[in-house]
């Protein structure tokens, strides 16, 4: 795998640790020439940049967000509410970190999960319980504790459990 601390040192800025590379990146690395990562909600593009940096030559590294295109060199970007673009190709990998109100997340899984191929996976940003007040309108948990059950899935979590953790699926 990576050095995730270069990684770190190297990618855009952003809310995206080497804890959270050291769940993504094997995904992104077994991708194949030709098979398209999809990330839902980009923010400064630290997450996609890391992307980028670990993916083999031929593989497509797309985003999608309403903020704007964080310049990541050689990704395809679409700027827009992840839930009026519509893609159609057929993807490997998708990472949601976008809208983290239950509505957005399940909206954004329920949109793109169909575009995973056999044997791809859905990977959740921030499936942590954020019950500081701040962070009141995040609910991607409650979604994932939802969902979780029909699929074969992996949570990563560290301490605190206030904030963050991964969860895939596989698909």
């Amino acid at each position: 795998m990576a050095d995730l601390e270069a990684l770190d040192r190297k990618a855009n800025p952003g809310a995206f640790s080497t804890f959270d590379m050291a769940v993504l990146v094997p995904e992104v690395e077994r991708l194949e020439p030709g098979e398209i990562y999809l990330e839902v909600g980009v923010d400064k593009g630290k997450s996609l940049s890391v992307a980028k940096m670990v993916a083999k030559e031929g593989v497509e590294i797309w985003g999608v967000d309403l903020c704007k295109d964080p310049k990541v060199p050689g990704t395809r970007f679409e700027n827009g509410d992840s839930r009026i673009i519509k893609l159609e190709k057929k993807v490997k990998v998708i990472f949601i970190d976008g809208d983290h109100t239950y509505e957005g997340v399940k909206k954004d899984f329920e949109m793109y999960h169909n575009l995973v191929n056999e044997g791809g996976v859905v990977v959740f940003h921030d499936i942590c319980d954020h019950s500081a007040p701040q962070w009141a309108h995040v609910k991607v948990k409650q979604f994932w504790d939802e969902i979780k059950g029909g699929y074969k899935y992996h949570e990563f979590v560290h301490e605190p459990l206030d904030w963050g953790g991964l969860g895939v699926l596989d698909l």
